[in-house]
Order: structure tokens, then sequence, then C-alpha cells
């Protein structure tokens, strides 16, 4: 999930601004491109193409805050490393591209790997069973891991307030029967090291853009030079301590803005009141 927002005033306490959500190439109803790597450059354009999209200006300077959730987290990374002046703030909320190795199965560096070790067919199929809700994995996510059994798996958590009866797993096993490009894709982004703390290279030079922004002469972008990190207690997905520890330690301690949210990888959706509460008193303080 990602979303950018252009301008963030406030009036009695109600935010005034404009939001584009961006459905992901091969997510919902979006094509997937087939001779592309679903890597940050993929994604880093089509931003930049969202953002051209809109009869509202969105480029300048500060000119938006970026929003991300999940593999959009990662996501949100990789483009303020190299557009940090266009933006105004960055907002991670259980964000990928630092979950630790320690927790890929043995199935999981085979799927994820680009050695051809087993037919690229029979790779699809497994991986497409893995994305399959209630198999046993935490969510269609990122499989792997297993819920705790006292927290509502993640495919249980419902899309919406006013859509109780849709829920995650309706979502992802909607996208595996209509969207032909979904499998590839998702297979293609868990290669491309926007999820797992393989290569983190791009939260290094956006450490350095945060630096750069909280000196006495700082450049315009990224007000403040933090960014707002919100984790959840219970995440088997994204361990809240543990994020929170690896982005400490990669973009240092005085970049990151923590929040510790109760419940498991799905806050963005069953607490989004409250999410939405600390990502705009972040904005607030710019």
């Amino acid at each position: 999930m990602l979303g950018v927002v252009n301008d963030g005033s406030f009036v009695s306490g109600i935010i005034l601004a404009d939001i584009l959500l961006v459905d992901l190439f091969g997510r919902g109803y979006s094509d997937a491109p087939n001779d592309l790597v679903f890597d940050a450059r993929l994604y880093t354009t089509q931003i930049l193409l969202v953002l051209c999209s809109s009869p509202l200006s969105w480029t300048g300077t500060s000119a938006f805050h970026i929003i991300g959730f999940s593999l959009g987290g990662s996501i949100a990374v990789a483009f303020a490393a190299y557009h940090a002046t266009m933006l105004r703030s960055i907002t991670l909320v259980c964000p990928g591209g630092l979950i630790r190795t320690s927790h890929m199965r043995p199935l999981d560096r085979v799927l994820y790997s680009s050695a051809m070790i087993i037919p690229e067919w029979l790779r699809l199929k497994l991986f497409r069973a893995s994305l399959e809700p209630r198999n046993g994995a935490a969510s269609a996510d990122v499989p792997g891991e297993k819920e705790d059994e006292d927290d509502l798996a993640f495919d249980d958590v419902p899309i919406a307030e006013d859509r109780p009866h849709v829920t995650v797993g309706d979502v992802i096993r909607w996208q595996l029967g209509a969207n032909a490009g979904f499998v590839r894709s998702y297979l293609s982004t868990l290669r491309s090291a926007l999820v797992y703390r393989r290569h983190d290279r791009t939260w290094r030079i956006l450490a350095d853009e945060l630096a750069r922004r909280r000196t006495a002469d700082a450049i315009p972008g990224l007000t403040g030079g933090k960014v707002c990190l919100i984790v959840a207690e219970r995440d088997v997905i994204v361990v809240g301590d543990e994020c929170a520890t690896d982005a400490g330690e990669i973009l240092g301690t005085e970049a990151v803005e923590t929040h510790v949210l109760g419940g498991g990888h799905e806050i963005a959706i069953s607490r989004a009141r409250d999410v939405n509460s600390i990502a705009m008193e972040f904005w607030n303080r710019l």
C-alpha cells in the first residue's frame, strides 16, 4: 500500500489534503509488464507517472508527503533516497526492506532465487500455492511465518469498516484468479531486494539525505531530516523491535521517530485512525 499526500495544512484538527493511492503494477486492476523486473526503478517510475496523471501540481520542492505500508514502505524509501528534495516527509508503516533473512524458510530461498534450480513454471506454481489464503502462512503478503494463535490472521482482517464482509484474504484470492500477472509480479518483487534485508544500500543513501537535512545549512526536502516509523507489537512479518533497531542502525537513531501500536501486520487497516493521527501529528511538527 502506497500513498502520496499533497498539502499538510490543518484547520480545526482536520487535514486539508489531496491524496493519491497507488495501485502497484501487477496488483488490483493494474497490468503487469511482461518484460521488466519489478524493482525500485519500476515502482519509482510508476510514482512519477501517477503524479503526472493528476490535473493538480505535485512537483516542486517539499511538494508532498509519502506514506508506505509493508511493501509500500520499502518502495517509499527507494523513492525518497533519490527524490528527497520533492518530499516534505516520509512515513513508514510496518515497512518491508529490512526483514531479516533469518526469517526465510529454505523453500523461500529457493523460490526467491534467480538460479535455475527448478523450472520457472514450477517455481511460479509453488509460489502461487504459498500465496493462497489459509495455507498456514502468516499472510499472502510475505509468506513464511505463522501467526500467533491469539491474533487475527492477516488474511482474515476486514479491508474497511464499511466492508466488514470483505477480508484481505478475499482480495488476495480475487487477484490470484483475476490478475494473470499478480503471481509473477510478486515473485519478481521479492527477488529484487525490496522486501528482505539482503541489500540495504538504498536505506543508507536515504540516511545520507536525512543527515544533510539536519545541518545548519539544510537543503530542501524531508524537513527535519527524520522519518516517521510506525510498527506493531505482534507483527510476525515485519518484526517491530527488529525493524526499529535496524532502521535506527542504518538511518541513525536521531533520524527515526518510532511509534509502536498494539496489533499485528494489519495495523494500517485495523488501526487506520491511529496510524493517520500519528502521521498527521508528525507532519504538523515539520
